[in-house]
């Protein structure tokens, strides 16, 4: 119940305003006379804390988390951040919520008191087991001031519990006062679990103005101080809230942390190694990710003298398909790295650099990381060259639940994916990196993606967590992530099966309401390819394809692709444009994604009946966009060999000669002789052209003569063309 709504307790004009009323006197409180001993207590020891915010010169280079983009607002705006302080010693230190503004960012602070007073403050010290940072005037006095004092917090379940709650009215520091109850823990899974004192309702709006709660026994006693959004215990004998031990715990000053970051900085020169990773010319990955010249820079640790390096990253399975080669950097020394395995279930790989030179990082067999303490992270980018270090404290206070009921401990302060965890002693602990989902999780997470954007969730990984597998990491790895050429990037897993997404009014015309769900799911075989392994399971035109399994899901996948434009047909005509299907689609991907060799269960509705047909993952032969090419400079064109899906389209038979057109530079000899795009070349010279090497003999053969005659048809309709070869 709230006994007291807000009291105004300080007012405070700054430079440039009018001049300050005095401060209002506070009015009694009847309601209870513990209500008014906390105002007697609490507002003399307010202050209204401005912190002018340091600009920060890596904004400009990196992505910003939204904590970022506030302190960057305040900056750029000359804004201070308004706190509210709570002094908590005579000679007059203030001890603020840790906000997460690093250290670096700290301007000049001031500090307005009751009076209307204000005195320079700078940071003290930070709280290890505490989120809170103090701040002391910057020049002392001999004057002894009004502070806040804790009684022993001994709160029992039928005594009320007072909290008193500063909150900003503009330039106003107001204070209400509510009676609240305590909460006592009734069950915990986990072995740290918490017990809870008190919590908010609600959030502050803006993080950086959050203000500390102060808590108080039924007497008005103040007897601790919520320094986030709830006061807490642990198991572990931790808390979050109680004032004398605030007060006692240990205070890092800048010195210390710093100290503690030039070890940290110093402990892994030997062991981070600089990686550099390549993409081929035509990556995808190399675009998106920005990698100048192709080249994308990690940093990993050396494991072992046989140079191992461990590499947390956000690169998928997608973008290690396309790197082209890995190497390790030392100064002006590079040694070439084998690609060893991405692993499974999060965003880090192992590569191995022979001859690597360093000192293997020591990674501990357990980890004491409590919630509340502080820990420090090691961040390494290249900017303009150089390699750069950013060392920071942080901490967590929450816990969420992520993906598999994983624990995601919630940082104060945004981590860079990559960077390395050390606990409160500088004891290397753990990495910051991307969740990977399992292969059905993926494939789920791609159809919802049609609909909504979904993305991979973080989380800090400590290295006992992942011990085994460092130690046996072969069978924990993705076995389709691995290097490829474009080609085998671009090869597919298949089942040799034409098809379309079931509709409601085609299951109706199927008498397949039930199984398909009202056409909800499906896929309608319309074509089966043979040789095939669908030819070989018996699958014909007509068949359903309703939902796959594999070894190892906890469930079916539905197979049920929704409609797109272009995703039915085979294209807008044949006037420069291709006339078959590309190959990758939505079943081929699945499949793909899941692996050649990987046992599958498929089951289907066929006439009029389910079945269920075991058989394993295949690769499938070339198509069009997988297959080989070659292109000639003279005649400015590029050609592919026949495949089986433009066979099919144009009904032709498997040894019908010819390749295929997929290219025609504007301008050049071939655009001139009107030659399209996905047009059939199957005789050069009166010669049939079996494939690409027959069609390079024979425009070889026919540079000599300066002339080449080519036969080209398309559905049918075929002529000659006669090109001049001769230099212009």
């Amino acid at each position: 119940m709230h006994v007291c709504s807000f009291l105004l307790a300080l007012t405070v004009t700054f430079p440039g305003q009018m001049e300050a009323p005095q401060a209002p006197e506070v009015p009694a409180v009847a309601a209870d006379p513990a209500v008014q001993r906390v105002y007697d207590a609490l507002l003399p020891a307010l202050s209204i804390v401005r912190i002018t915010v340091l600009d920060d010169p890596e904004a400009p280079y990196r992505d910003r988390a939204p904590i970022q983009d506030l302190y960057d607002n305040h900056s750029r705006l000359r804004l201070p951040m308004s706190v509210a302080g709570v002094r908590v010693t005579p000679e007059g230190t203030l001890l603020i919520r840790d906000s997460g503004l690093p250290l670096k960012r700290y301007g000049p602070i001031e500090a307005w008191d009751a009076s209307g007073q204000s005195k320079p403050m700078k940071v003290s010290a930070v709280l290890e087991n505490h989120a809170g940072v103090l701040l002391e005037p910057a020049v002392s006095t001999d004057a002894r001031l009004p502070c806040i004092s804790f009684a022993p917090a001994q709160l029992r379940k039928a005594e009320p519990l007072w909290v008193a709650q500063p909150a900003f009215l503009e330039d106003t520091l107001a204070l209400r006062v509510d009676a609240a109850a305590t909460a006592a823990i009734a069950a915990g899974v986990k072995d740290d679990a918490v017990e809870m004192v008190w919590w908010q309702d609600r959030h502050a709006p803006d993080p950086l103005s959050a203000v500390p709660v102060l808590l108080f026994n039924g007497q008005g006693e103040a007897v601790g101080m919520v320094l986030d959004e709830a006061a807490w215990r642990s198991d572990k004998e931790l808390n979050s809230w109680v004032g004398l031990s605030i007060l006692e715990d240990r205070r890092l000053d800048t010195a210390a942390l710093e100290a503690t970051w030039m070890r940290l900085r110093a402990g892994c020169e030997g062991s981070l190694k600089e990686v550099e990773v390549f993409f081929r010319s035509d990556s995808r990955a190399g675009q998106y990710l920005s990698a100048g010249e192709g080249r994308y820079v990690l940093y990993g640790l050396l494991l072992d003298a046989g140079g191992r390096i461990f590499v947390p990253t956000e690169l998928d399975r997608d973008a290690i398909r396309q790197i082209d080669r890995i190497v390790v950097r030392e100064g002006e020394r590079i040694v070439e790295a084998q690609f060893e395995g991405l692993f499974r279930d999060y965003g880090a790989f192992l590569i191995r650099a022979k001859g690597v030179a360093g000192t293997p990082a020591v990674l501990p067999a357990s980890v004491s990381f409590p919630r509340g303490r502080i820990f420090h992270t090691l961040s390494v980018a290249r900017r303009y060259g150089q390699r750069q270090v950013e060392t920071d404290y942080n901490r967590y206070l929450d816990v969420a639940k992520g993906y598999k009921d994983t624990r995601i401990l919630s940082p104060r302060k945004p981590l860079d994916v990559g960077a390395l965890i050390f606990d409160a002693e500088g004891r290397l602990a753990g990495f910051y990196a991307p969740i990977r989902r399992e292969e059905r999780d993926e494939i789920l997470a791609r159809q919802a993606r049609r609909q909504q954007p979904q993305g991979h969730q973080r989380r800090i990984f400590l290295f006992p967590e992942i011990a085994a597998d460092l130690a046996g990491p072969k069978g924990r790895f993705d076995p389709v992530a691995r290097p490829m050429s474009r080609q085998e990037e671009q090869g597919l897993c298949w089942l040799g099966v034409e098809f379309q997404p079931m509709t409601p009014a085609v299951a109706r015309a199927m008498n397949a309401e039930g199984p398909t769900r009202n056409g909800a799911r499906g896929l309608l075989v319309t074509g089966v390819y043979d040789p095939s392994p669908a030819a070989r399971m018996g699958l014909r035109r007509g068949d359903i394809l309703l939902t796959l399994t594999f070894p190892g899901a906890p469930g079916e996948i539905d197979l049920a692709q929704p409609p797109r434009a272009g995703e039915g047909g085979r294209g807008p005509g044949i006037g420069g444009y291709r006339i078959w299907r590309p190959r990758r689609n939505y079943f081929t991907a699945i499949l793909t994604l899941l692996g050649e060799g990987r046992p599958a269960t498929l089951r289907l509705f066929s006439g009029g009946v389910e079945r269920r047909l075991d058989f394993q993952i295949e690769k499938a032969p070339q198509d069009f966009d997988s297959a080989p090419q070659h292109e000639d400079s003279a005649l400015g064109l590029t050609v592919r060999p026949m495949t089986y899906d433009v066979r099919d389209v144009l009904r032709l038979p498997s040894d019908a000669p010819g390749v295929v057109v997929s290219d025609v530079v504007a301008g050049s000899k071939a655009a001139v002789a009107q030659i399209r795009p996905y047009e059939i070349i199957s005789q050069v010279d009166g010669r049939k052209v079996s494939g690409l090497k027959d069609f390079e003999d024979a425009l070889r053969a026919a540079a000599a003569r300066q002339r080449v005659e080519l036969l080209v048809f398309l559905l049918g309709q075929s002529r000659i063309v006669e090109i001049d070869l001769a230099h212009d």
